[in-house]
């Protein structure tokens, strides 16, 4: 609270310095999305992203009906999850009261199943800095509608 408290002092928090927030979690979402599904390796030896390659053969392998079934379950889940965030982002964009509260609570519901989802995956620095990057950026986002005078803003 004390930091959240510091930045507020350093960054008058005008509607359009928040909806620049919002925009550079977008930006950090879509960059990580990208390094992350690329084919560049930062710094992770050979040897290991062919044993993930491996993991990855071997799962198919012993993949079933029951969990392709599960898995397309987890696919539709995870689509659902992922219009919530975006309609999250939209709603706190136009400053609707409806937009923190649907941001929060895919924070608390959403991304732990979007996190299961996933596969088994090696990620390099790049996207690991990306990914906590994403976060603090979330929590900071969320932390300012809800705790600081930009509340008043959302009807």
């Amino acid at each position: 609270m004390l930091a959240l408290n510091l930045l507020m002092a350093m960054i008058k928090m005008t509607r359009n310095n928040f909806r620049k927030l919002i925009l550079l979690q977008v930006a950090l979402v879509i960059l990580t999305l990208f390094v992350g599904i690329s084919d560049f390796s930062f710094g992770v030896p050979e040897s290991i992203r062919q044993a993930e390659a491996l993991y990855d053969q071997y799962e198919e392998y012993k993949m079933d009906l029951k969990t392709r079934a599960e898995l397309w379950f987890m696919f539709a889940l995870s689509c659902l999850g992922l219009v919530a965030i975006i309609g999250g982002l939209i709603g706190l964009y136009f400053f609707k009261r409806w937009g923190i509260w649907l941001s929060f609570l895919t924070v608390i519901v959403v991304v732990p199943v979007l996190n299961y989802s996933l596969k088994f995956e090696l990620n390099d620095w790049v996207v690991a800095t990306l990914n906590y990057w994403s976060a603090i950026s979330t929590g900071l986002i969320i932390s300012v509608a809800l705790f600081t005078s930009t509340n008043q803003e959302f009807k």
